[in-house]
């Protein structure tokens, strides 16, 4: 028999790059060797006479039927091209809209979304990225008013709110200085200057421009479109230089919200000319233009920036701990201020947002030389440009490769679309069992059969779908960061941090309790539903046996509420639900801004009991359950004898139907 073993299974062609003459010579040779090669297999059909030698013979001759020069001139032709062309499989596509995107202002959006895999296509229906340098929600509503769930925009409707000069100025929060609008303002300025005769001033137009520090004298209090704001005259100096400080900052969630700043690095920007002698007519001294000194040329950065290779902030922070100073005062300030910015804009967006939207913006800062902090203003379409300063370009493409990736933009795994292709790869980066928590909570009697507790709400038959896809989003980005930091809802670093989380929304509260779930007892708050209470409460509305409305002794507004709360009961609730009025927070008697006696009178008005309890200190919270179990029970069993009446004068006994008894806890709702 003849032996596999000796059959040749692969032919080997080496191929390299030769004269003319050489070619010749070598296909000469190659028309002997296969004639050759012919005749021994030809021998070997005569010898062994068998099938297997006919099929190694058709395979083989298969092989050699491309002559050796031809696959040489094939391999020469792709060294010749320097390169291996790949067949491209599909593209994600992104489109911009701008003024003048060709010249240049986004060439590094548009180079890390090349590598990124994304292609340029204005043209594409089947978009997945749009990049709006200008705001587009009014030229462009009929392509953005019917968005499908992967298409992604980079503004949210509404951020105007938040990046707005003239309303963030005239805002009155805190880390803002104070500022007034002119001339709807210019009593409430005079008073605040002559109350403050030492204050110096700057006189703005509403677009932050034509900045002047003015004597009082000076100002113009009749001009429209203008506003004043107290000049910060103290400010920290490095190099004589003052300076500002630009954070990027990007938004991936409203409700809930989700705010991120790029922490990998900062933009500095100094002043070309030295502060001192100060000298208000010499604008190069306390504002920055675009032509401002940038940190590789400051004296006193060059150590730390250009030879140890520091970033940015760094080179910062290690000056500031050469002169004895702590710079984690200003950076835990900045966070705290667009904390408190964007939470105090968050509800004027709200009902105008769903989940295709993100923001990058850059928060402005200067500091004074104490290191305290102030916002100057926010950007709406940062400057992503290095024209000017080409160094700036690794800033620039590090702040939007690292958007992409907390976005989930840049994943490999999607290579030609955003579009969801499959749950089993969606459960792959997250899947429910990834989210659960409170084991011990969710797994006792109460929570088994009611989702009245708060920490029952994170249970998983407690979780609306809107919920658990927030919760997903939030896990991918925790994975996806890189060189952002989540700044709200912020890391937990004290217990008081978060004893009141009245002014939150409903979902802004239950993702501060998931993040809670290794806190132990500090997870345990009391977030009993405020005005905000929409989503998770409606889906409880419908067969809710029993609600219990529940305000703040210590907040007056949240008393007012009660009436609109009742008012969403009697639209979406049974006529006969049974109801009940908490006051809570009773042991906070010396802040107490409702009196027991009002609560007491509500009450009356609307023909429901009242009770004053604390969750924080457990008085009364189970009488209140209780009571209300007790009600709710006594009603059903009034309905039972109505629905038996007794016959032949014999006084039936109302019995429970033959199954699983009722829970009555179990269809309560706590507003």
């Amino acid at each position: 028999m003849f032996d596999y073993r000796y059959v040749p299974r692969r032919l080997v062609v080496t191929t390299f790059t030769m004269a003319e003459d050489e070619r010749k010579e070598q296909k000469d040779k190659n028309a002997e060797n296969r004639y050759s090669l012919v005749q021994n297999l030809v021998s070997l059909y005569e010898k062994y006479n068998g099938l297997s030698v006919l099929i190694a013979v058709v395979s083989v001759i298969t092989i050699i039927i491309i002559a050796a020069d031809e696959c040489r001139t094939c391999f020469s032709k792709l060294n010749e091209g320097s390169q291996i062309v790949t067949t491209q499989q599909g593209f994600k596509k992104y489109w911009i809209y701008g003024k003048n995107v060709e010249n240049g202002h986004l060439k590094h959006v548009f180079a890390v979304l090349d590598r990124l895999g994304y292609k340029n296509d204005p043209n594409a229906t089947e978009w997945d990225l749009l990049w709006a340098h200008d705001y587009p929600f009014r030229k462009l509503y009929p392509q953005l008013h019917n968005l499908k769930p992967h298409q992604r925009v980079n503004h949210f409707p509404g951020c105007g709110y938040i990046t707005n000069k003239v309303d963030l100025a005239t805002s009155k929060l805190r880390y803002i200085p104070p500022a007034f609008k002119l001339p709807h303002d210019k009593q409430e300025f005079l008073s605040y200057a002559e109350q403050h005769p030492n204050l110096s001033f700057v006189q703005k137009n509403n677009d932050h421009r034509n900045i002047k520090v003015k004597a009082i004298s000076e100002i113009d209090l009749e001009s429209e479109g203008t506003f004043v704001q107290e000049f910060i005259d103290k400010p920290l100096l490095v190099s004589g230089h003052k300076f500002d400080i630009g954070i990027y900052t990007i938004i991936t969630s409203i409700d809930p919200l989700r705010i991120y700043i790029y922490n990998g690095d900062v933009l500095l920007r100094f002043c070309p000319v030295k502060y001192y002698p100060f000298d208000p007519n010499n604008l190069d001294k306390y504002v920055v233009g675009d032509d401002y000194l940038p940190v590789w040329e400051v004296p006193a950065l060059d150590y730390y920036y250009n030879q140890l290779g520091f970033g940015t902030r760094e080179s910062l922070n290690a000056f500031l701990r050469s002169r004895g100073q702590n710079p984690e005062k200003i950076w835990d300030q900045i966070e705290d201020s667009i904390r408190i910015l964007i939470l105090d804009k968050e509800p004027k967006i709200l009902h105008i947002v769903d989940k295709n939207f993100f923001e990058l913006m850059r928060f402005d800062f200067v500091v004074d030389e104490d290191l305290n902090i102030y916002l100057l203003e926010a950007n709406m379409s940062p400057n992503l440009s290095s024209a000017h300063f080409p160094p700036n370009r690794l800033l620039y493409e590090q702040v939007i490769y690292n958007l992409m990736g907390l976005l989930g933009l840049g994943e490999r795994i999607r290579k030609d679309s955003l579009a969801v292709r499959s749950h089993a790869e969606e459960e792959m980066m997250v899947s429910d069992k990834n989210l659960m928590t409170y084991p011990k909570e969710c797994g006792s009697a109460l929570c088994r059969n009611s989702c009245m507790s708060p920490l029952c709400q994170l249970c998983k038959p407690c979780l609306s779908r809107d919920t658990l896809e927030n919760l997903k989003q939030a896990y991918r980005e925790h994975f996806n960061r890189g060189d952002c930091k989540r700044i709200f809802p912020p890391s937990v670093k004290h217990k008081e941090e978060f004893e009141d989380l009245d002014g939150y929304s409903a979902e802004n509260r239950l993702h501060f309790r998931h993040r809670f779930q290794n806190q132990d007892d500090r997870s345990r708050r009391d977030t009993a539903g405020q005005e905000r209470f929409r989503t998770i409460t409606t889906a409880y509305y419908r067969g809710a046996m029993g609600i219990m409305l529940v305000y703040d002794i210590t907040n007056e507004k949240s008393f007012e509420n009660i009436k609109n709360w009742i008012r969403n009961i009697e639209e979406n609730a049974s006529a006969d639900v049974e109801k009940m009025l908490l006051g809570n927070k009773c042991e906070l008697e010396e802040k107490r801004q409702v009196s027991k006696e009002r609560g007491e009178q509500l009450a009356v008005e609307y023909g429901i009991k009242f009770i004053e309890t604390s969750a924080k200190a457990s008085i009364r919270v189970e009488e209140a359950f209780f009571t209300l179990a007790r009600d709710i029970k006594a009603k059903m069993e009034k309905k039972l004898e109505a629905s038996n009446p007794p016959k032949g004068g014999h006084q039936l006994k109302a019995t429970e139907p033959q199954r699983k008894p009722t829970n009555w806890l179990s269809r309560c709702t706590l507003l």
